[in-house]
């Protein structure tokens, strides 16, 4: 019987008994987002054919199983789980540059040791030196006088004791000085290595790894055959993304220009980890985007008696403070936001950017910035001011987003002629918009508003109205050496009463009306020869009854 079950457990492929293996995983790549990333890890293994349970120790916490993949060609999952507490210990494997940072660090500490040496040398040496000073002075001082036995010196005996012991101090001052000069640079060496530990220790800070609290996914597989190759982990966070900025260069020639859009990319990331040679792409994909169409809300009306809404109200203020010690805060529930997993170079509006493999980023950088690319165009210039609000015009230009993408919006940084001359902002701008871009002011326009007439009274014979006039002029002077056109903007009165009448005087009669969609403002958009001048005159008469007063909102 025995034979018979060997004979029929060889007709059988060979796998093997379930075994659980532990491992880590390496960050491969990022693909980010501007709130979120998209990770791809990759888990060596070395698997006989057969089931295995795989447990990954190395995986952020905020791991959702909805939003994360496992997958290699030949291998079947069977399911994923997570755990985030009896972590398996890791033991940690220093980097290069720590252990290079942590020779560094020794070798300084060492000579701050032998400089604390030679310091303490030195100090000895001052002290001697200064009490051979004190002892040659005191003994010349008791000569001098005849000592203690009463003798006094001859002349002959005084100049040889004054010789002697004045050589004798002369030279112990002169190493008194020498060991105070050596004591001053040891001190200073001192300061030196103490900073240069410093250094050391900032430099091995740097290469530690950040510490970060961990998860393990627990994957139960199926391997047909045996299995020497990658893993592949794929998951959302949003504990990294990219924020978009702009820095705009414009060449200027006169009423033309050349102007390079720049797009620049501050990635930020805080997961802890940091990314070693990582591939990296940023997607302009908005993730927080609906992605489906919510239905209005029914909008029913209703009639009601005011006095009985008063008092519902003071009803319910009573009760509300009666309970205000038991009633428990709620809270809205926001949606769980949804991953694109795949995404080609270019997706409709979508682009890609793909940043190759990067050095390194540390998981706790609140920025780092990366240029993208450059967009030139060649464009007219035009000057723009608010009437009675810029005494100088500011400088426009159309640009055209020829990116094949969305711009997302982002400050932009102004650079005109080599200078910085602000910061402005672009608004998301769909592929091949056109948008306005201002370009910082412009001196040599000037735009002055002066008051004609302001009159306040009333009309009428058998019935009495109020009336109100108001009359400007508005000159616009160019100091260039050029021609521009420029645009004034001002806000005209608009009535909705019926009682309320108003009757516009203007000229020249403005070229644009209701700009985007704001009644009553207007627009004159004037050709500006060199060093011309030109005036627009404007008002209006309102009109309304007696018994009402005017009101503006």
């Amino acid at each position: 019987m025995r034979y018979s079950l060997i004979v029929v457990l060889s007709l059988f492929p060979q796998f093997s008994v379930a075994e659980t293996v532990t491992t880590g995983s390496t960050l491969d790549a990022v693909k980010i987002f501007p709130q979120a990333a998209l990770y791809d890890r990759k888990v060596s293994l070395d698997l006989p054919a057969g089931q295995h349970q795989v447990l990954v120790t190395d995986l952020p916490q905020d791991l959702q199983g909805g939003q994360f993949q496992a997958f290699a060609d030949g291998v079947t999952i069977q399911s994923i789980g997570f755990s985030t507490g009896r972590q398996v210990p890791v033991e940690p494997v220093k980097s290069d540059e720590q252990i290079a940072a942590e020779k560094a660090l020794d070798a300084a500490k060492g000579e701050l040791i032998a400089v604390e040496d030679t310091r303490i040398a030195a100090k000895a040496a001052v002290a001697a030196s200064n009490l051979k000073v004190q002892y040659l002075t005191s003994l010349s001082e008791g000569k001098m006088s005849g000592g203690t036995g009463g003798h006094t010196p001859t002349a002959d005996e005084l100049t040889s004791l004054i010789g002697a012991l004045g050589a004798e101090i002369s030279a112990a001052i002169v190493a008194l000085e020498t060991a105070q000069n050596e004591l001053t640079q040891t001190n200073r060496a001192v300061n030196e290595a103490d900073a240069k530990v410093a250094r050391a220790h900032a430099a091995l800070e740097a290469t530690l790894p950040l510490e970060r609290a961990t998860a393990t996914a627990i994957i139960d597989l199926v391997v047909d055959a045996e299995f020497k190759d990658d893993l592949t982990l794929i998951y959302a966070s949003q504990n990294a993304g990219w924020q978009p900025s702009y820095e705009i260069k414009v060449d200027q020639d006169k009423a033309n220009a050349k102007v390079d859009m720049i797009r620049q990319a501050s990635i930020w990331q805080r997961s802890g980890e940091d990314w070693q040679d990582v591939v990296v792409t940023l997607s302009t994909s908005d993730l927080n985007r609906a992605t489906q169409v919510s239905l209005p809300y029914p909008d029913i009306k209703y009639i009601f008696d005011p006095k009985e809404l008063i008092r519902m109200a003071q009803k319910s203020v009573a009760r509300g403070q009666a309970a205000d010690a038991l009633a428990e805060p709620v809270m809205e529930t926001a949606a769980a936001p949804r991953y694109e997993q795949y995404a080609s170079t270019v997706r409709g509006q979508t682009i890609e950017f793909e940043l190759g493999r990067i050095g390194k980023l540390r998981g706790d950088i609140n920025g780092k910035l990366f240029r993208l690319d450059a967009i030139q165009s060649d464009v007219e210039l035009g000057a723009r001011a608010t009437i009675g609000q810029n005494s100088t015009a500011v400088l426009y230009a159309e640009l055209e987003n020829t990116t094949g993408g969305t711009l997302l919006p982002g400050e932009a940084t102004l650079i005109r002629d080599g200078v910085m001359v602000g910061q402005s902002y672009i608004g998301e701008v769909a592929n091949g918009d056109t948008f306005d871009m201002a370009l910082g002011p412009l001196n040599g326009i000037l735009v002055e508003q002066r008051t004609l007439q302001v009159q306040d009274g009333d009309t009428g014979i058998i019935s009495s109205y109020n009336q109100k006039i108001e009359k400007y002029e508005v000159s616009i002077r160019s100091l260039l050496d050029y021609a521009i056109d420029v645009t004034t903007y001002a806000a005209l009165p608009v009535s909705e009463a019926e009682d309320l009448e108003v009757t516009l005087d203007t000229s020249p009669k403005p070229t644009e009306t209701n700009i985007e969609g704001r009644r009553g403002v207007v627009g004159w958009t004037i050709p500006m020869n060199a060093g011309a001048m030109e005036t627009i005159n404007y008002g209006w008469t309102l009109k309304w009854p007696e018994d009402k007063q005017l009101g503006r909102r």
